[in-house]
């Protein structure tokens, strides 16, 4: 079965590659063996990046609890603020759905935004100092909807992301 013959004509054949890789020869030897280095080092790139946001994303939350004078200073200050948020924003004034506006030349798959949301979104991006940071909590798919949701709406249990938003607090420059 493993023949010379048959180790000959294998060598013999060219690569099954798709047509945008099927370059002139001195170049395929050159890209294959790169992609071939390239693809596992990203990977592990990755993998460190995301590895490096946990742990230090777990350093924060020890400090957090660590320190008691903290949590309750920035308990009462996130409390003050939380106050301050839901007297801001009245669904009311808000206009429906259907009347929002899409910018020309964006795809369907783009939802609709109001021109509150799009204010919203302009002035959380316009934030000087602001750094962003991967957030984890164990046990939960949707992080975000942990941290940002309010008490009782979609999370059940809130509390699990005020680390987060006391971090945000504590770190926060005016």
């Amino acid at each position: 079965m493993f023949s010379m013959a048959y180790i000959q004509a294998l060598s013999r054949r060219r690569l099954f590659l798709p047509p945008w890789l099927k370059l002139p020869l001195p170049v395929q030897f050159v890209i294959l063996p790169l992609l071939a280095l390239a693809f596992p080092i990203f990977v592990v790139f990755i993998f460190i990046r995301f590895l490096i946001g946990t742990t230090t994303s777990y350093a924060r939350v020890k400090i957090l609890e660590a320190d008691q004078s903290k949590i309750q200073s920035l308990h009462t200050l996130f409390r003050e603020g939380q106050e301050d948020v839901g007297h801001g924003i009245h669904p009311d004034d808000q206009p429906a759905p259907s009347s929002g506006s899409r910018p020309q030349g964006l795809k369907s798959s783009t939802p609709y935004l109001t021109p509150v949301q799009l204010q919203m979104a302009n002035s959380l991006n316009s934030i000087p100092h602001l750094n962003k940071k991967f957030a984890f909590i164990d046990g939960v798919r949707n992080s975000h909807v942990t941290i940002v949701a309010p008490k009782g709406w979609i999370s059940s249990s809130p509390e699990r992301g005020m680390g987060v938003v006391r971090h945000w607090a504590e770190y926060f420059v005016l």
